[in-house]
């Protein structure tokens, strides 16, 4: 099996079915194990000390009991959306005895808080930096870039799904930040299939794209990243949203037309990355084209430049080291091309 993408990995059990469980919640909230993963801005923090950790408050020995009042105060004061439970994160040993459990459902809780609007919450900058830079999610652990992403997308989707899309009445918190109900009982949406909202995300196919006789590739420079920073220069994939009632592959073939005039003979499907900025899940692809179609950028703005290039240079452009902007630089042409940390990386590595 590949290496786990960032974002990607499966370190909590999410035992979703709890997250109704009021008794669950209320013990998991006071349990001695319980952590709790704080955002502002919808970013999270890291240690400082270690980049690769994501900082989190916990009511353990080990913290000194400091953040023991601070947790008791945001819990307190918090709205119903600054707060989401995620799961509990497995012991490392299955032996252990002192972990939390409830109902055989083992682990260590853990939460997601928003404390935007609780500055006393916000840790100190002395031992923390805010994870906000690409550089920042790059240098995090897998598992950890994969509780950055739960935290991030449920508390954007409570934040910005505050009214019910039907009657406009302000909606119901529920679920420990899991639901989201219409309390109005004149709402449309009540005695329909359900006045439940559920967290969205959004579905973006991502393609590489190769030749018949699999020896070159094309590579794509998108024209907003290239506009705010021309200094970048990176080539990557062809990217869209999936449209509704729209096939994986059917998506693959419209957004390749549309961005490069390129009809597609052929789609195969690769892995799929999460991706917290925002709410997206990205289905990596790679698809095949004629060559001898002549690449027509007319139909959409998105591409600045779509170019074939040998396999030979795309080994080459693979192999080269990270630059600031934590692109692949390559030295020969100066091209940069997505890290490994990304599904892009991983689709252009399937062509070669």
């Amino acid at each position: 099996m590949s290496q786990t993408l960032q974002y990607s990995s499966r370190v909590l059990k999410r035992f979703s079915f709890l997250k109704t469980d009021k008794n669950f919640i209320n013990a998991a909230l006071q349990s001695r194990d319980a952590q709790f993963l704080p955002y502002h801005d919808f970013y999270p923090f890291c240690h400082k000390a270690d980049m690769s950790k994501l900082w989190r408050f916990d009511r353990s020995a080990g913290s000194g009991g400091m953040h023991q009042s601070i947790l008791n105060s945001f819990l307190d004061s918090h709205k119903p959306r600054e707060l989401v439970y995620l799961g509990l994160i497995p012991p490392k040993d299955a032996s252990a005895v002192d972990t939390f459990e409830y109902k055989r459902c083992v682990g260590t809780p853990l939460f997601a808080i928003d404390i935007t609007q609780h500055a006393h919450v916000i840790p100190d900058s002395n031992d923390v930096v805010k994870c906000q830079d690409f550089r920042h999610f790059n240098d995090l652990a897998t598992d950890e870039s994969s509780l950055l992403s739960l935290g991030k997308m449920m508390l954007h989707w409570l934040a910005t799904h505050k009214f019910c899309s039907m009657c406009g009445h302000e909606n119901e918190v529920i679920a420990c930040g899991g639901q989201l109900h219409c309390p109005n009982d004149e709402c449309a949406s009540n005695g329909r299939i359900t006045n439940v909202s559920f967290p969205r995300t959004d579905p973006v196919v991502i393609s590489a794209v190769t030749n018949v006789n699999r020896d070159k590739v094309l590579l794509c420079k998108h024209r907003l990243p290239s506009l705010r920073d021309p200094k970048r220069n990176m080539y990557a994939c062809v990217s869209g949203f999936m449209d509704p009632s729209e096939t994986v592959e059917n998506a693959v073939l419209r957004e390749v037309w549309e961005e490069t005039g390129l009809d597609v003979l052929h789609v195969d499907y690769v892995t799929t990355q999460p991706w917290p900025f925002t709410n997206n899940i990205m289905i990596g692809c790679l698809a095949v084209v004629d060559e001898a179609q002549p690449v027509d950028l007319g139909n959409d703005d998105e591409l600045m430049e779509a170019k074939w290039f040998p396999i030979e240079d795309v080994r080459r452009m693979l192999d080269s080291g990270l630059d600031s902007y934590g692109l692949l630089r390559d030295p020969v042409s100066g091209i940069g091309l997505p890290n490994d940390k990304t599904i892009a990386n991983r689709l252009i590595r399937a062509c070669v």
